[in-house]
């Protein structure tokens, strides 16, 4: 997941760079909700996944 937003990310920022309108500024924010929302969600999974409360063993003494 963090792969497909970075992708996306980088897709927004292309489409940023070449805005001629009004209508391309919309697609590029509506892409880069996208991959923020992607990237929230994988990166908020992963931190679940290696929480200390799953770990014990590798948290702080």
């Amino acid at each position: 997941m963090p792969l497909a937003a970075l992708l996306l990310a980088a897709a927004s920022t292309a489409i940023f760079w070449t805005a001629d309108g009004v209508l391309s500024l919309v697609i590029a924010r509506a892409v880069q909700g996208v991959a923020t929302g992607t990237a929230i969600g994988g990166l908020a999974a992963g931190l679940v996944n290696f929480s200390p409360a799953r770990h014990p063993q590798q948290g702080p003494p």
